[in-house]
């Protein structure tokens, strides 16, 4: 998934209203490679990495709004929680930032404009429903040609 793209993203799910978001993502890779016998070998490499994400705030109007205007461009799949979905307690205050969870993002290589996002097809992006006190969790792809 391209800048561009991201930027169709975060432009859709945009508000006036942000909450920040402090917190430890765990990251996890894999790289497919030929050894010297010439078989296909699988690396997995896991690391942290302290994120500070302003997450916009909409209402359930504005957010099926969004939704919808996503929906032009990607496929979208949504889960709700009633915090960010956690993988572990995870204490840290590194770099200034105090993070008391930590939480699993698959994948990812960039942030940019608050959307996590691969080199690949899919882009991960947080909404806050103030009316319900929930967090939508937006697994958003390119739509297959």
């Amino acid at each position: 998934m391209n800048s561009k793209k991201v930027n169709l993203i975060t432009e859709a799910t945009k508000s006036n209203t942000i909450k920040e978001v402090c917190y430890v993502s765990t990251i996890f890779k894999q790289k497919v490679f030929l050894n010297a016998d010439e078989d296909l070998e699988v690396s997995d490499h896991e690391y942290e990495i302290n994120l500070k994400v302003d997450i916009p705030v909409h209402t359930f109007e504005s957010f099926l709004n969004a939704l919808l205007e996503l929906r032009n461009d990607f496929d979208v799949a949504c889960a709700y929680s009633k915090e960010l979905i956690s993988f572990e307690n995870h204490p840290k205050d590194n770099d200034n930032i105090v993070c008391d969870k930590s939480y699993v993002f698959a994948y990812w290589d960039s942030v940019h404009n608050n959307v996590l996002y691969s080199n690949y097809e899919q882009a991960n992006v947080f909404i806050y429903l103030s009316e319900f006190e929930r967090y939508a969790n937006l697994y958003v792809y390119q739509k297959k040609k």
